[in-house]
């Protein structure tokens, strides 16, 4: 964790991505705050904070404490656009794709035992708004969650990865 603090270039306790595929989708670039990787951040610095609390290791609790809150709050101010997590806080053309795995982190702290790391109203829309986007637009929900798309109901094409469905991510939108 230590290391991967090194990637908040802008010191405010966020990690930002590169604009080059630095993160699980390779091919499907993020500049910036990202919802997947970002919604990691905040669940990895979730699991810090309790396995510095289970370790009684009270300082290194208190710096994930303060990170995660810090953190959360630039998430929440970045990318929240009252329906969704933008797919990134960049000018990029597709920056406000909805990506079916921006509730991974969400996801990973919750079946970890971790609690929310979003608020749960915001998951919620945004869960709502994955499902009739990326389930029920793409082949009237029959073929998985699309991995991207566009609000006006088309896939997001900015890469190969955006415009696939893949079984694990739709794993971990029904999950």
């Amino acid at each position: 964790m230590r290391y991967a603090e090194q990637f908040d270039t802008d010191g405010d306790c966020m990690i930002e991505n590169g604009g080059f595929p630095d993160q699980t989708y390779d091919a499907w670039a993020a500049t910036g705050v990202s919802a997947y990787c970002g919604g990691l951040w905040l669940a990895a610095l979730k699991a810090m904070e309790k396995m510095s609390d289970i370790l009684e290791e009270d300082e290194l609790k208190k710096h994930y404490e303060d990170w995660f809150d810090k953190a959360k709050q630039v998430y929440e101010h970045k990318l929240w656009n009252g329906s969704y997590y933008n797919y990134d806080s960049s000018d990029n053309k597709h920056f406000d794709s909805i990506q079916a795995d921006m509730l991974a982190g969400q996801w990973y702290s919750k079946a970890c035992g971790l609690g929310d790391v979003i608020p749960p109203e915001n998951a919620r829309k945004a869960f709502y708004t994955i499902f009739e986007n990326n389930v029920m637009k793409f082949k009237n929900g029959t073929m998985g969650a699309m991995n991207g798309m566009r609000l006006n109901g088309s896939v997001d094409k900015s890469s190969l990865q955006s415009a696939e469905v893949w079984t694990g991510t739709t794993y971990g939108v029904a999950a």
